[in-house]
């Protein structure tokens, strides 16, 4: 799996998206974090059909930059 979150310029706090690469989908998250409780993130997620670089390439345009990349590989048994 991997991902890459992206900030906003200028940065606003609490506020972040996020494209992963599940392995059998890729996901487009847009995430508000407004208080550290359970009920303190709003979040939409979107399934991206194209591909990670396109929807990498549309948060690019709307000025999010990548501050952020992890690969995590699994094993199963």
């Amino acid at each position: 799996m991997r991902r890459t979150i992206f900030h906003a310029l200028p940065r606003e706090d609490g506020k972040f998206a996020r494209v992963r690469d599940e392995g059998d989908k890729i996901t487009l998250t847009v995430k508000h974090v407004t208080s550290n409780s359970v009920t303190g993130v709003k979040e939409g997620e979107v399934v991206v059909v194209d591909s990670y670089a396109q929807a990498s390439l549309v948060l690019d345009m709307l000025n999010y930059k990548p501050t952020a990349y992890q690969e995590t590989k699994l094993e199963k048994w």
